[in-house]
């Protein structure tokens, strides 16, 4: 047996005795920068921080707010993506959302930031490739083909927009942001099928 004081034994100090052992082995065991944490959570400014974050989520769009959760699966925020994230919400709103029994191909070239369409794609009709109902076929322009049970929507990304997208010298972000308030009609050339 090792020598020193137990849980059990924290209690009978005349300063601890009012004290539950849990409560004793928090105060006595718990690191100084979890104390400094804990003290800034239950600060004001921290409140006021957090109610400010709260109340700036509540002005986005749901769009908005997709395109902003796709961007941290994806990593950052980029046109292709934007326009991956529009595809396939244009899909799931054409054929229903069911994402074991969707399917999507996806032809375009086989590299970055092409690809960054795909992610837009799983993102939001939940087809993956770990599922396997989520495929790249190497071709040219950018074209998605979504189809469920019997039905399937072509959604061809239009010519100007791609170019704008491969060669603006604006920032990502700003040329994302266009891409997201455009219309569907304005991005895309859409057939049913």
């Amino acid at each position: 047996m090792g020598s020193g004081i137990g849980i059990g034994d924290l209690r009978y100090i005349p300063q601890l005795a009012h004290r539950s052992p849990n409560r004793i082995l928090h105060s006595y065991s718990c690191p100084p920068i979890l104390h400094r944490i804990r003290d800034h959570i239950s600060s004001k400014n921290f409140r006021d921080q957090r109610s400010r974050r709260r109340s700036e989520l509540e002005k986005l769009s749901v769009l908005d707010r997709i395109i902003r959760d796709a961007a941290r699966f994806h990593g950052h925020m980029g046109p292709f993506l934007v326009l991956g994230v529009k595809a396939g919400l244009r899909a799931v709103e054409t054929l229903g959302f069911n994402p074991f029994e969707m399917k999507a191909k996806i032809i375009t070239k086989k590299s970055t930031p092409y690809t960054c369409f795909a992610d837009g794609v799983q993102f939001t009709t939940g087809c993956t490739l770990g599922k396997g109902n989520i495929e790249i076929v190497d071709g040219v322009g950018l074209e998605a083909v979504f189809s469920l049970q019997n039905r399937s929507v072509e959604l061809t990304v239009k010519e100007e927009i791609l170019r704008e997208a491969e060669n603006s010298k604006e920032p990502l972000e700003k040329i994302s942001l266009k891409f997201m308030r455009m219309s569907l009609m304005e991005l895309f050339e859409e057939k049913l099928i």
